[in-house]
């Protein structure tokens, strides 16, 4: 800061000096100032005084400030191409705000370049070969700011497919469809190129690379050659590869294939097939629809175990035929559905759910997912016993329990289609049918008389849960059954006489027990006809 005469300064980041500083020491400069904007133009203002505390103008000086890298950078390897056969490629380069970057194939930008003049492209040369090659650059603005370091990573390949080779009808000699399976074979392609024409010069389109594929011949009842070549994602081609195979017709006829003799389920993934072909000498057994893969030509056999390749699905095997000329006969197939999934959410329900019962005859409630057949028995563990059967899977059904006045079990298993059986599972309830027992009733505890209509009773029944209580003989009308307790107040129906009061139990079971009752007169009147003498007709007595 430059000034004459003064004495004192006032710096500050308010416009004009109007505030936010404070008069110290003049000074020639002012380390650790805080600029008051970030990021922009910032400016501070500075006014100076002397002795006599005449002060000069505010002055100031404005810096930007940045401490904001370039944004929005990123690099390209050849416009973002995955794959390269030239390790010299070209970048596609942006960063907003640069004045400066740094291109390298060091990893974190840590070598290997150096700071050059910003530009959207540049030419440059991987530093690998044949491999996954990185290029890695960082940028920074005029305030030397940086970016981090960012990367584009490309394939470098210059080698062609190898290993390439084409088999016609898995090397057979003989053919009588001009429609053949090649093999194809390649170690790196993406793309082939298949031809009827010699040395692979044309009559083909490039497609993309599969194991196999069907092909029509040109020649028919002659020696045939296919021709093909091989590319990968880079574009190297291999040399042109070719098979020959001689076509001659007539099939293998009468074809036939049964899975576990026609079976519609089964719960193994290991089966029987039964097969049948006039004049073949070879079978092609597989998974794949069409028989266009995934087996093998064998010797034909008119039987053959086979694992199927779907479970807890409809599986389906293909087959094929074929004679000594390897005359193909057309794909043949049959299905099968396998299950090897017992059912499941299998309950069982006696009389909904119930606790009690006083019969031997009730109801089941059953459910299991999947099921077609149902096993219910009273033996434990649903031993296959003379108590039980398969029988068609319903939800209802009614049963007779074993078990009396005792906790009745009964036992239920479930099995679908294909046999699969659930556990064994099982559902209880009690049988009772024996009504309370040791029942009484006491009207104010036995006594014979009362003068109230209000009364207590005390009640007595082993087992009971309810009790029916009324002042109507034979407990035939006038009550209603309520929870069972050992005293309850009563209301009795006659004044002034003899009163009874009857009373029947019943257990969960619904039991019931003999209607019993208590006896009890009601009298309000008092004695009439009284009377009461001294001394007889005396009026007078000197004894006390």
């Amino acid at each position: 800061m430059a000034y004459t005469g003064a004495t004192q300064m006032y710096i500050t980041n308010t416009v004009n000096c109007t505030s936010g500083g404070i008069w110290e020491n003049v000074s020639g400069s002012k380390l650790g100032w805080a600029l008051s904007q970030t990021n922009t133009t910032a400016t501070v203002y500075a006014k100076f005084r002397d002795q006599a505390l005449n002060e000069s103008p505010c002055i100031s000086d404005t810096i930007i400030h940045d401490n904001i890298p370039p944004s929005g950078t990123s690099i390209l390897i050849n416009n973002n191409a995955s794959y390269t056969t030239d390790s010299s490629i070209s970048l596609s380069l942006q960063a907003s705000g640069a004045s400066q970057m740094y291109i390298t194939n060091t990893v974190d930008c840590t070598g290997g370049g150096e700071w050059t003049a910003y530009s959207t492209s540049s030419s440059w040369t991987l530093g690998q070969t044949n491999r996954n090659a990185t290029v890695y650059i960082k940028y920074r603005d005029l305030a030397l700011n940086e970016s981090t370091c960012i990367s584009d990573t490309i394939i470098h390949d210059d080698v062609p497919p190898t290993s390439t080779s084409i088999t016609i009808n898995s090397g057979a000699q003989l053919t009588n469809s001009s429609t053949v399976n090649l093999t194809l074979d390649a170690i790196g392609a993406s793309e082939m190129y298949i031809t009827n024409i010699a040395a692979c010069a044309s009559g083909g389109a490039w497609e993309p690379y599969l194991p196999s594929k069907t092909w029509l011949l040109t020649q028919l009842n002659s020696s045939t050659n296919v021709y093909v070549k091989y590319r990968d994602i880079a574009g190297n081609e291999s040399p042109c590869r070719d098979d020959g195979i001689t076509h001659d017709d007539s099939a293998p006829t009468s074809t036939s294939i049964t899975i576990n003799s026609n079976a519609a389920f089964t719960n193994q993934t290991n089966v029987t097939l039964t097969l049948g072909a006039t004049g073949a000498t070879e079978m092609y057994l597989t998974d794949t629809p069409d028989c266009v893969a995934g087996g093998a030509w064998e010797p034909y056999l008119p039987n053959r175990t086979w694992n199927l390749a779907q479970a807890n699905a409809t599986s389906t095997v293909y087959a094929k035929f074929r004679d000594a000329a390897r005359n193909e006969s057309s794909c043949i197939s049959d299905s099968i559905v396998h299950d090897n999934n017992p059912p499941t959410g299998t309950g069982v329900l006696i009389n909904s759910g119930a606790s009690v019962t006083n019969s031997t005859s009730v109801t089941l409630t059953l459910s299991a997912t999947g099921a077609s057949q149902v096993f219910v028995t009273n033996t434990p563990n649903c031993v296959e016993d003379t108590n039980g059967t398969w029988e068609t899977y319903i939800q209802s059904r009614s049963w007779t329990l074993s078990q009396q006045n005792g906790i009745a079990t009964v036992y239920v298993k479930f099995r679908d289609a294909a046999l699969n059986t659930s556990e064994c599972i099982a559902s209880s309830i009690t049988h009772d049918s024996l009504a309370p027992t040791q029942t009484s009733i006491l009207i104010n505890n036995g006594n014979s008389h009362t003068n109230s209509s209000a009364v207590t009773l005390t009640l007595a029944a082993t087992g009971a849960s309810e009790m029916y209580l009324t002042n109507t003989s034979g407990c035939a009308t006038g009550g209603a059954w309520e929870v069972y307790q050992t005293s309850k107040a009563w209301m009795l129906a006659l004044n002034n006489s003899a009163n009874s009061v009857y009373v029947k139990y019943r257990d969960l079971a619904g039991n019931e027990s003999e209607c019993i009752s208590g006896l009890i007169t009601h009298d309000t009147i008092a004695p009439s006809g009284t009377y009461i003498s001294v001394n007889g007709t005396n009026t007078i007595t000197n004894s006390t």
